[in-house]
């Protein structure tokens, strides 16, 4: 599937998206439930103001990122 220079609003359930591609994409506002990111690369994207909650970030490499003002809460995570 393609979506080129539209403005849509998707609703994304229960899908596999493995090895897709965003590139010049606007999803501020976008929430992310339930998701697996492993091993994906995230290249000059604007995180600001974003909350990440019950989040696997073991083994996560962060480069050349500002990280002023982050809060960063810890708490034991559900087997």
């Amino acid at each position: 599937m393609e979506v080129h220079d539209r403005r849509d609003v998707l609703d994304v359930r229960n899908a596999i998206v493995s090895n897709s591609s965003f590139d010049d994409v606007n999803m501020s506002n976008t929430r992310f439930h339930d998701v697996n990111l492993s091993a994906a690369r995230i290249h000059r994207t604007n995180l600001s103001n974003t909350k990440v909650e019950d989040a696997n970030l073991s083994n996560a490499y962060f480069t050349n990122v500002n990280m002023s003002n982050v809060k960063i809460e810890t708490r034991r995570l559900r087997a």
